[in-house]
């Protein structure tokens, strides 16, 4: 479906493959709600059938996606959380925190119907691009759109301490 207002894909085969509804549904919700247009680079065609690990992708199952471009913007071939396009590292920890928000598990795909691995070779490199994967059959919660909300739920789901400082109102 191409009516998705903050998702589109690239014109390399991508554009012909099928990918599930509650997939896309959440892509373009968190894309509108980190203010950005995601640019999906790679669903099936030209993925291979099976992880580096040997088990079957979800690509195949029309059930993931790899992400590229964020805004018109690339990774400048990153290799690791430090080098290539700063702007595209921002906006993915962006997109990346949105889905984390609606119940995504960050960088562990195995056991997990809802994962976007983002920053880590866990799976190959995943600095250069996000990888996106439902096979719940269903769509995710509203994402939080407040950064300080947003930076609680990744915190929450990883376990990492806060890096703002508190205040009183």
């Amino acid at each position: 479906d191409t009516s998705y207002s903050n998702l589109k894909y690239d014109n390399d085969g991508t554009q012909y493959d099928s990918v599930n509804k509650p997939l896309l549904d959440d892509l373009n919700t968190a894309s509108k709600a980190a203010g950005i247009t995601t640019t999906i680079t790679t669903a099936k065609t030209g993925h291979s059938d099976n992880t580096v690990t040997g088990n079957k992708s979800r690509h195949g199952q029309q059930t993931a996606v790899d992400i590229a471009i964020l805004n018109g913007v690339g990774s400048g071939g990153a290799t690791n959380s430090s080098n290539g396009n700063a702007e595209f590292r921002s906006l993915g920890d962006k997109l990346k925190n949105a889905l984390v928000s609606m119940g995504y598990t960050l960088n562990s795909e195995s056991g997990n119907s809802k994962a976007v691995l983002w920053q880590t070779n866990t799976g190959g490199n995943h600095f250069n691009h996000l990888h996106v994967s439902n096979n719940s059959g269903e769509s995710g919660t509203t994402p939080t759109t407040d950064s300080n909300a947003s930076e609680d739920a990744y915190n929450a789901a990883t376990g990492t301490q806060s890096s703002k400082s508190s205040s009183i109102w």
